[in-house]
C-alpha cells in the first residue's frame, strides 16, 4: 500500500521534470551557438563538481519509502547545487539569463 502512494506522488513529479527546458543566456557581442557552448561546459564543470553529493548510502530501516524518499532528496540537493554552480560560472562569463 505504502509503495503505490509512493508511487502516485513520485510518477507525475518525474512525468513533469522531463519538460524542463535548458535557461537561455545571453552576452553581448555572442552568438546563441557560442552561448550554449559555454553552457554546456558550465553544465559539465557543475556535475564534475556535485558527483559525490548525496552519495552516501540512504538512511532507512527496511522501508522503501524511506530509501526512495532519501533518494529523492539527495537528488534535489544535488540539482539545486549544480544550478547555482551553472548560474555562477556563466555569470563569471559575462552572461546572463534572458528569462
Amino acid at each position: 500500500m505504502k509503495l503505490k502512494l509512493v508511487l502516485l506522488l513520485t510518477v507525475p513529479f518525474f512525468a513533469t521534470a522531463c519538460t524542463v527546458t535548458d535557461p537561455v543566456f545571453t552576452k553581448p557581442g555572442s552568438t546563441p551557438s557560442q552561448a550554449s557552448e559555454a553552457y554546456q561546459q558550465c553544465l559539465y564543470q557543475a556535475e564534475l563538481a556535485t558527483a559525490n553529493t548525496g552519495a552516501k548510502a540512504p538512511k532507512y530501516d527496511a522501508k522503501i519509502s524511506d530509501a526512495v524518499s532519501s533518494g529523492i532528496a539527495d537528488g534535489i540537493a544535488r540539482g539545486y547545487e549544480e544550478g547555482n554552480l551553472v548560474n555562477h560560472c556563466m555569470k563569471m562569463q559575462g552572461y546572463s539569463k534572458s528569462q
